[in-house]
């Protein structure tokens, strides 16, 4: 059996590939702020408007800067106290705005 009688041997059992599914759309919802709270608070799990994750204990990745002197410092109190540098930082910023509460808009 030559290639070419291989090859077409190959192509007649294969299955043909399958056609590409329509690309399904959203529905646009019109919301406003106070319905996205009554749905966040009847504890739908995402946004209907854009889709995301309503839950407020998810963490979000950011990156800050910091001095190579701050930063030696706090690798070493993490690592004397068993602790990542990320628990100063998370702790900072929730002092912070602890302390700015009375100027934050209420939700």
């Amino acid at each position: 059996m030559d290639n070419n009688a291989k090859k077409d041997a190959l192509l007649s059992v294969m299955q043909p590939a399958s056609p590409a599914l329509p690309k399904l759309s959203r529905p646009k919802l019109e919301l406003s702020g106070t319905d996205i709270r009554k749905v966040k608070e009847a504890g739908e799990k995402r946004d209907p408007v854009a889709g995301k994750s309503l839950r407020e204990d998810k963490k979000e990745p950011t990156t800050i800067y910091v001095a190579a002197k701050d930063k030696r410092r706090l690798r070493l109190l993490a690592a004397s106290e068993g602790r990542r540098v990320n628990d100063y930082y998370v702790e900072a910023v929730n002092d912070f705005l602890e302390k700015h509460a009375d100027r934050l808009p209420k939700m």
